[in-house]
């Protein structure tokens, strides 16, 4: 039988990805005493195995190529966050700033790259595609073979413009493919609905200052016979420092996060008593999209129990990156600390429980907006019981 084909891009990340990461093994079991020894013989195994593979590979590979290829395995090894970006994609980053997208946030799981959130009403949303999907090509290029920040920028571009995406859901090996819209991300961070007349659902599209200012402004509006429904499903996260200060506007004192590095605890949230607005009662939806920043406020909420979480499990994005420059041009983004829970539980990798969890149905498309709908079926129960 043939062995299964595969693309040169492939082979030379494959090869070069276990060159680095056998180096990486060998030198965190290896003790002070025999290190030196240890390094050595790693190299020597890494410079064999280059040279085998430039000799004798089927085709001519290039050396640039090939460490490209070991730095982003090297990395992918790690977490989700931390990424190699070579010279040609470090020199373009912040470059993309203010360009419309199709609205999908992604995240790297392994070699899979994967829709991390969907932005409400944004054209990916339009067309069904949800938090979960496994991305596949953009254009004719392999998503697998990019990094975050380089589908972050295919991604991105005039607003208009169209671009070519397949993608494939969970369990399912058939090809979904659109061709996208690109729109402008809307300007407002929060959209506020009374859904009952004790009810108001204040929608949090991100994390940012405007986010702040507008969270801070709506809820001194809301009567404190109200209840409110923060809904941070779908919400990718952004600034922490700026969820520290939307949680603080609900939570009166305490510990509302910790960052934690991996010897010593670097800053610790503690929430500013006179920064508070709302002190009725406060619900958190929740799902597979809530990451990062937004799984700050979350977790500060039920931390201090301050707030109920329904909903999904969320997606377990709490790290903080250094980047550091490389001669090469390129540029290393590490990950060097994880966000924790004000008891010190962190959420990286393993993502937040619900106090009260929602079955997702098996026929989405016919469920509508089952989330929201399964959260108000939850809050209208203790009045049922009390009228009964």
């Amino acid at each position: 039988m043939n062995p299964l084909p595969m693309s040169r891009m492939r082979v030379v990340f494959l090869c070069g990805s276990f060159c680095l990461l056998l180096l990486l093994l060998t030198g965190a079991v290896v003790g002070r005493t025999r290190s030196s020894e240890k390094t050595y013989r790693s190299l020597k195994i890494f410079n064999e195995t280059l040279h085998y593979v430039q000799s004798n590979y089927v085709e001519r590979v290039n050396a640039d190529q090939l460490m490209e290829g070991a730095y982003r395995g090297l990395l992918a090894s790690l977490d989700s966050d931390s990424e190699y970006l070579p010279p040609t994609e470090a020199s373009r980053k912040d470059k993309s700033g203010g360009l419309a997208d199709v609205g999908i946030t992604p995240v790297r799981r392994g070699l899979i790259m994967r829709v991390l959130s969907v932005r409400p009403d944004s054209p990916a949303a339009k067309a069904g595609i949800e938090a979960g999907w496994y991305l596949r090509l953009i254009e004719k290029r392999s998503a697998r073979e990019l990094s975050p920040f380089r589908v972050r920028q295919l991604l991105s571009g005039p607003e208009g413009s169209t671009i070519h995406c397949a993608f494939m859901k969970p369990g399912d090996p058939k090809k979904i493919e659109f061709d996208l819209e690109r729109a402008l991300p809307p300007q407002e961070a929060l959209q506020v609905s009374e859904l009952r007349p004790d009810l108001v659902h204040l929608r949090l599209l991100r994390v940012d200052e405007a986010g702040v200012k507008q969270m801070r402004r709506a809820l001194q509006q809301i009567s404190t016979d109200s209840r409110v429904l923060l809904d941070l499903r779908n919400n990718p996260g952004g600034l922490y420092e700026e969820a520290a200060r939307i949680a603080n506007l609900f939570i009166p004192e305490g510990v509302m996060a910790r960052l934690r590095g991996r010897e010593e605890e670097l800053r610790v949230f503690e929430a500013r008593p006179r920064d508070r607005v709302w002190e009725g009662e406060v619900v958190v939806l929740v799902d597979r999209g809530t990451a990062g920043a937004a799984e700050l406020i979350a977790a500060a909420l039920q931390g201090r129990e301050r707030g109920r979480l329904l909903g999904e499990k969320t997606a377990g994005i709490g790290s903080y990156q250094e980047s550091l420059p490389l001669p090469d041009g390129g540029t290393l983004r590490l990950s060097v600390a994880k966000y924790q829970s004000p008891g010190s539980e962190p959420w990286h990798g393993k993502g937040l429980s619900p106090d009260e969890v929602l079955e997702r149905p098996e026929e989405l498309e016919e469920a509508g907006d089952w989330l929201l709908e399964g959260a108000l079926r939850l809050l209208s129960e203790p009045a049922q019981k009390e009228a009964a």
